[in-house]
Formats: structure tokens, sequence, C-alpha cells
């Protein structure tokens, strides 16, 4: 923005006003903008959660719920777990012995 300055007063009044209105405009839009951005934000963060909520309950009851009602499932699936950390160990125990 391009000042005219006339004499050792300043600047003239209309100029002022002007750039006043301007500045006042830009703090209103600026203003108005913050606060659509902060609208959105906070309605983008509240389906974030929903969704997050949904999914987790999903995931899960899909998971631990279909453990809970089939049996022979949830006994693959903990002699799995089993088999699994078993394999760990043994691979750690062989690993230490090595060194």
């Amino acid at each position: 923005m391009l000042l005219h300055i006339q004499g050792i007063r300043g600047c003239a009044e209309n100029h002022c006003a002007n750039v006043l209105k301007m500045s006042h405009q830009r703090r209103l839009t600026k203003a108005v903008l913050k606060g659509a951005v902060k609208d959105v934000k906070d309605c983008l963060s509240l389906w974030f959660f929903i969704a997050m909520a949904i999914g987790f309950l999903v995931g899960f009851w899909g998971i631990f719920g279909s453990l809970v009602i089939n049996r022979s499932w949830r006994h693959k699936y903990f002699k799995l777990v089993s088999k699994l950390t078993d394999w760990i160990r043994l691979t750690m125990a062989l690993m230490t012995v090595k060194l």
C-alpha cells in the first residue's frame, strides 16, 4: 500500500480515511476467515473422532467378538499365539547362545 504524504503534517484526510477503512475491512475479513476455518476444523475433528470410535468398535468386536462367540476359533487363535511366543523365545535363546 502506497501512502501519499502531503507536506510535514502527514497524509490527506480522505486518503487516511480510505487506509483506515481498508485496514478495518482486512481485519474483519481475516477474523471471518479465521472463524470459518475454526468451524471447519471443529467439524472435521468431530467427524474424525466419531469415525475413529466406530472403526474401533467394529474392529474390536469383529476380532474379539468372534473369539468370544465361536469356541473353535478361540482355541485355534490362542494355539497360534502360543506357538508364536514359543518360536520367538526359541529364536532369542538360540541367538544368545550363538553370541
